[in-house]
């Protein structure tokens, strides 16, 4: 078994992949985002052009039909559990968390699989909205159609974004990325702490819910070329990755300090 941080980082990746039920949820969320486009150019009405590239990505939420956004994103807590973190609720339920704890340490042990659960958050869905991306500039090449210029005030963020809407998608695609990281990051935290798995989920998925529902939702700030300026999709973002973060540290303080591991024989699968 694995000694150091990286060959147990290496270890838990693999573990996740050689796991079909992870995996296929993973091509799912990819394939979702790629669908959109398809569905995007498929569903143009008669006579109808589409968006430019820019303007049709996932993030940007331009299509008719189907809200594949929110289908993504509302049970992103979720997905992101089972893929980043169900292997530690296994390894409590079979006692391999303490193999792993005595082989490496609990820091390097809880260290790791935070990393872990940011690392690859961040990945799926940075690797599934740049694929949208490329697809999208590849499909609608040369397509100029963009919103009228006289619907956003000079000087505001759209406005702005319009102006460089490349590198536009690309920086909402880390705010997007970087956010989700954050979620798995911490739901593999509160999986470490309490080792239940429906506590867990439920708690992942009530935190979410508490920046997804109001009017001014978390979802605003990562959609681009929206009406919204900095002063509306600022502070909810920071609300959200703050109370990850300390729930996180919270989890992490509890787990450290706790050298009871008997809880784990409490679990409920």
């Amino acid at each position: 078994m694995p000694y150091s941080i990286m060959e147990w980082y290496m270890y838990s990746v693999i573990r996740i992949f050689n796991d079909k039920r992870k995996l296929f949820l993973i091509i799912i969320i990819v394939s979702v985002m790629l669908f959109d486009i398809f569905y995007k150019i498929k569903n143009i009405p008669v006579g109808g052009m589409p968006y430019n590239a820019n303007l049709s990505v996932f993030l940007a939420f331009t299509g008719i039909g189907p809200n594949f956004h929110a289908l993504v994103f509302w049970m992103l807590p979720i997905s992101l559990l089972f893929i980043v973190s169900d292997d530690i609720f296994e390894d409590f339920s079979t006692g391999n968390d303490i193999v792993q704890i005595t082989k490496i340490g609990k820091k390097k042990y809880i260290k790791t699989m935070l990393i872990k659960g940011f690392t690859i958050s961040f990945a799926i869905i940075f690797v599934s909205l740049m694929i949208n991306l490329i697809v999208s500039h590849i499909l609608l090449y040369g397509v100029t159609k963009t919103f009228e210029s006289d619907l956003f005030k000079f000087g505001s963020l759209a406005e702005v974004c319009l102006r460089k809407p490349l590198l536009t998608n690309i920086v909402f695609i880390f705010v997007a990325s970087i956010l989700s990281g954050t979620i798995g990051m911490t739901g593999s935290s509160m999986a470490l702490a309490f080792g239940d798995r429906k506590k867990v989920y439920i708690a992942s998925f009530l935190i979410w819910y508490i920046f997804f529902i109001p009017r001014k939702s978390i979802m605003l700030s990562i959609q681009p070329f929206s009406e919204y300026n900095l002063s509306d999709i600022l502070p909810v973002y920071i609300a959200c990755i703050a109370t990850h973060i300390l729930v996180t540290i919270v989890c992490v303080i509890w787990r450290t300090k706790n050298d009871d591991l008997s809880y784990k024989n409490q679990i409920v699968d």
